[in-house]
Parts: C-alpha cells; structure tokens; sequence
C-alpha cells in the first residue's frame, strides 16, 4: 500500500455516514499521490450493485 493521507481515510468516512442520510450510489475517490482512485458503488444488495455496475459499462460505451 502507497502512502495515505490520514486527512482522507476521514473524509472517505463522512461521506459514507451521509450516505446513510441521503441515498448514493456512488462515490468516486480519485485517488492522490500514489493512491489509486476508487469507485465505491452502493445498492440494497449485491445484485443491485451489479445491475449499477453494468448500467455504467453501458453509458459508458455509449459516450466513447
């Protein structure tokens, strides 16, 4: 594992405790020196995450 800025471990944590506040599918973090970005995609259950997840693969062919 990279180097990590603590500052965003608690960043990533305030976002996902809003989550639970307001409804997100998704939260892209993207990424910082030597941190891969991250895509964090939520549902109501692993299927639904997958269904998300293919829906992004079809927009995603669609712009390019």
């Amino acid at each position: 594992v990279g180097p990590q800025d603590h500052a965003d471990d608690d960043k990533i944590g305030n976002l996902i405790s809003s989550a639970y506040d307001s409804y997100v599918d998704v939260i892209i973090h993207l990424g910082g020196k030597g941190l891969e970005p991250n895509a964090y995609i939520f549902g109501k259950d692993p299927l639904d995450v997958a269904k998300k997840v293919i829906n992004i693969g079809i927009k995603y062919t669609e712009i390019s």
